[in-house]
């Protein structure tokens, strides 16, 4: 990603709705569904500026991996050991034992999506869990995307199927955030027809009661995972197994 951006996530991961409830779903799955203790080690790879490590930091043996130098000074800044620089073409020493894998809006920012996978069931120790987030729909691809750099979005389907080909067996899939579908089929659809010029921000800013509002709206619905599957979204979650 683009410098700015990590500034900008920094600034905001820890109060704005779409990372507050994602983070909160994830670290809640692990513990209550998963039963993640304090001598696990979790890896979030691509873990940008720590939101999610640092609410796991006094749960478990957290680790952070990221490409990006900035992102690891933020998660300094939050406190957070255990990090590791990825470079590319470089071999990149991971622990012996990785009990989990987190991977939270990460793998659509990767152009060589089935290279990438593989590359993490070779890190994943026997049994291991890896919990995938991505974007929902290519159909749906629209300039926040591309303010984003993804490469592309999924469907249930294929990012099961991604997996799937890597080795995983999966546990569990659903879409969610289910209930901003409409509204952003509703959006895009506006945009195309009258070709919109306005820019788009990277994230879309809301009033903080309304960022209050839909933190509780999601949180109830997330609050549901893994035991109700949502038959669409705007988002997908997997959790596979090695």
């Amino acid at each position: 990603m683009e410098e700015i951006l990590y500034h900008k996530f920094f600034e905001i991961e820890d109060s704005y709705w779409w990372f507050v409830v994602r983070n909160k779903m994830i670290a809640r799955i692990l513990k209550q569904n998963y039963n993640l203790k304090p001598d696990d080690i979790l890896l979030d790879i691509g873990c940008g500026t720590g939101a999610f490590l640092n609410l796991l930091k006094d749960q478990c043996i957290a680790y952070g991996s990221d490409m990006s130098e900035i992102a690891l000074d933020y998660c300094s800044q939050r406190g957070l050991d255990n990090l590791i620089k990825v470079d590319l073409g470089q071999e990149v020493k991971y622990p012996d034992r990785i009990n989990f894998i987190t991977i939270l809006d990460v793998v659509e920012h990767i152009e060589n999506d089935n290279e990438f996978m593989k590359n993490v069931y070779e890190i994943s120790s026997k049994d291991g869990l890896v919990i995938v987030t991505v974007p929902a729909y290519q159909w749906l691809w629209s300039k926040h995307d591309e303010l984003n750099m993804h490469f592309r979005r999924y469907s249930r389907k294929q990012i099961i199927n991604l997996l799937i080909h890597s080795g995983f067996k999966i546990e569990f899939s659903s879409y969610f955030y289910s209930l901003l579908l409409f509204p952003a089929i509703i959006k895009r659809f506006i945009d195309k027809i009258f070709k919109s010029q306005k820019e788009e921000a990277v994230i879309e800013e809301v009033s903080e009661g309304m960022n209050k509002l839909l933190t509780k709206i999601f949180t109830i619905e997330t609050n549901r995972l893994p035991n109700l599957n949502f038959p669409f979204g705007l988002s997908a979650l997997i959790i596979a197994r090695k």
